[in-house]
């Protein structure tokens, strides 16, 4: 069994590096539909490959992230709504995965 292997848990998944220092990055994802203003190009979506955290897709997970995660926690999400693992919902695992790449950039 190779250390790849015995790091995979049972869910076929295997865990996210961790390290404090190190960000983590995710693909996130707008809809001009869904009206929060992060993209105002009619019919459009934008996927980008980004810090999670980063909820306007700017590249850097600052205060506006923040400000949009506070305003959404407890709903229903998206990834421009805060809810940065795809859960459905803006909660408090995706508030700590904001304050863990606070201030980093893609």
């Amino acid at each position: 069994m190779s250390i790849a292997d015995a790091a995979t848990t049972s869910s076929g998944a295997t865990p996210r590096n961790t390290t404090p220092s190190t960000p983590l990055y995710g693909l996130g994802y707008a809809d001009s539909a869904d009206g929060t203003g992060t993209i105002t190009t009619p019919n459009t979506i934008l996927v980008m490959f980004t810090v999670e955290g980063d909820a306007n897709l700017d590249g850097t997970v600052n205060t506006t992230d923040f400000t949009i995660e506070s305003r959404n926690f407890g709903a229903g999400g998206t990834w421009d709504t805060g809810d940065f693992n795809y859960d459905g919902t803006s909660n408090l695992a995706d508030l700590l995965i904001l304050t863990r790449n606070f201030g980093k950039s893609a």
